[in-house]
């Protein structure tokens, strides 16, 4: 997806950006490893590997931003991070209690603008679904260290499947 972001900016903006190097973390793995002196096998279900030195992205929501870090390796943790900052209420929770206009104005006030196949679908994603990004960062300040934040202009969600029917009110 990176590439292709790149391709689309390079060839309507040439010579605009220079792209350093990219840091591409996945959250989701099981991997051989050493701790305590022993081999174990670590699964990070939503958390990153967090080695010393290492690059750590901690995202929170589509208005709140994320956070390049830097990992700790903290050996009582497995030498991992939070990969988020974790919902606060699941999707259908999301769905059912926030506001759409209020959310969105969150994510203007901060600068950005969401674009949506579907505006109803789009409240799972939104800052109150969310728990407070700093609060979390301050919460695994043992773990990641933070190098940089990054606030979302934009933000894009395409056609969800397989969901069911929104909420006439949702699709406003």
């Amino acid at each position: 997806m990176l590439e292709a972001v790149a391709d689309v900016f390079g060839r309507h903006f040439p010579g605009a950006f220079a792209w350093d190097d990219a840091v591409n973390i996945h959250h989701n793995d099981a991997s051989l490893e050493t701790h305590f002196g022993r081999d174990v096998w670590v699964h990070r279900k939503g958390a990153v590997k967090a080695n010393a030195g290492t690059p750590t992205v901690t995202p929170g929501s589509m208005g709140t931003g994320s956070v390049l870090g830097r990992g700790l390796g903290n050996p009582d943790a497995f030498c991992s991070a939070a990969h988020g900052a974790g919902r606060a209420m699941s999707r259908t929770r999301a769905r059912k209690e926030l506001s759409l206009s209020a959310q969105l104005a969150l994510v203007s006030g901060a600068g950005g603008k969401v674009f949506a196949a579907n505006t109803g679908g789009v409240l799972d994603e939104m800052p109150g679904a969310y728990k407070d990004l700093d609060e979390v960062m301050v919460r695994q300040s043992d773990l990641v260290e933070p190098v940089v934040r990054f606030t979302p202009v934009a933000t894009y969600k395409g056609v969800e499947k397989g969901r069911g029917k929104r909420r006439p009110e949702e699709e406003r």
